[in-house]
């Protein structure tokens, strides 16, 4: 039949709600009729179109059933999915946040096959991302530093050059991600310890202090070991429940062990002693059994003023 003569009508519903009103299909004159329709949004619930002929109302419509799937990936309306803002990791562990595909209507684009995306990050150090395509649209993108401090990581959308000379790159709105890289656990074969005299007016020194030397101290002044906490990765930790012991060894005069002082800093711990003898002596400090980089030292006692007495 090359002309339908009828004229036939649509409407769309879902869940029996019209989401398109009634609709006239235009008969092509070859034995087709043709109509569009436009649907804007997915649902997991298929579409319903209904189809009349419009000459004989009371026949039953004849159904017709349509599923919408999202259109392509929209960048601007792709979304970042993370649990807070700073996101607070800790140095050496690998972290993730998604990111969730989207069309410009906000659905959901399944395809991972789309378009990718691509990561910029800014902060005190490296920081290693990769990106792995997951199910239901999603994108993971991994992180992680070893160095602790603020990082700015920023989301684009990538296209790809159809030449295959550059990568074509796109703004995410809301497309960044604040990274707090925060100390891992402490680790006692990475903690930092250092000599001062306390009586001589000396502050805790730095991480330049040369362990190789000989400490030079005066008999009868007070020496103090200071401990800094630190993670497998240098940066400066809080302490735990570790065990702490500095012993100052002479020979043929057995072992003299610090005390460790009270004071309020999670990062340090101090243990001091007081030696009056004169001579050479070893000393040893160590961590839950563990010596401390550059350690043991050797410390000289040097006489002290002449006692007229």
């Amino acid at each position: 039949v090359q002309v339908g003569g009828e004229q036939l009508f649509f409407e769309v519903l879902l869940d029996e709600r019209v989401v398109i009103p009634k609709t006239q299909l235009v008969d092509q004159a070859n034995g087709n009729y043709e109509g569009a329709v436009v649907l804007e949004r997915v649902t997991a619930v298929p579409y319903q179109m209904h189809v009349r002929v419009d000459s004989e109302p009371d026949e039953p419509a004849r159904l017709v059933r349509v599923t919408c799937v999202a259109g392509p990936t929209h960048f601007p309306f792709c979304s970042i999915d993370v649990a807070e803002q700073p996101m607070e990791v800790s140095a050496g562990q690998w972290s993730s946040f998604s990111i969730l595909r989207r069309d410009r209507f906000g659905n959901v684009v399944l395809d991972t096959t789309t378009p990718g995306f691509h990561l910029e990050a800014s902060g005190p150090s490296k920081l290693q991302t990769e990106l792995v395509d997951q199910a239901g649209g999603r994108c993971e993108a991994r992180l992680m530093a070893k160095l602790v401090g603020t990082y700015d990581v920023k989301v684009f959308g990538k296209t790809q050059d159809p030449f295959g000379v550059k990568d074509k790159y796109h703004d995410l709105d809301k497309g960044e991600v604040i990274v707090q890289v925060v100390p891992a656990h402490m680790s006692p074969a990475h903690t930092m310890a250092w000599v001062f005299n306390v009586d001589a007016g000396e502050t805790p020194p730095g991480a330049d202090e040369d362990l190789a030397m000989a400490v030079v101290v005066q008999a009868g002044q007070h020496i103090d070991v200071y401990l800094e906490a630190r993670d497998a990765y240098e940066n400066v930790a809080v302490w735990g429940y570790q065990i702490l012991q500095v012993l100052a060894s002479q020979s043929g005069h057995g072992d003299y062990e610090f005390t460790e002082e009270d004071i309020e800093d999670p990062n340090c711990r101090v243990m001091s002693g007081l030696l009056t003898r004169a001579g050479t002596f070893t000393l040893t400090a160590k961590v839950d059994g563990v010596a401390p980089p550059g350690w043991p030292r050797t410390l000289q006692l040097v006489p002290g003023p002449v006692d007229a007495e």
